[in-house]
């Protein structure tokens, strides 16, 4: 589960009323409470070196989803890396 503070989703997620128009209405969330998975793959290349690969999946809460701004209830991301041991 991944909590969200009602601070935390206004700044990113709300609309103040000197912003507000006609098509994206004045909008001040509150807490949230979204389900957040993962999956990682670790490829090693040799003692120091390793391939990495990371997908995210994440379902918004609703206070998240309310906002104007916002037109999915999930968001999904891909990460692609190394990683060197010293």
């Amino acid at each position: 589960l991944n909590w969200r503070s009602k601070q935390l989703n206004d700044y990113y997620y709300g609309v103040e009323r000197k912003e507000a128009t006609a098509w994206r209405p004045a909008y001040n969330a509150g807490d949230s409470v979204g389900l957040l998975t993962s999956l990682r793959v670790d490829y090693p290349l040799n003692e120091r070196w390793n391939l990495f690969g990371v997908v995210s999946a994440e379902w918004l809460g609703s206070e998240i989803t309310d906002s104007p701004i916002v037109d999915q209830d999930y968001r999904m991301s891909v990460l692609i890396g190394t990683l060197y041991r010293f």
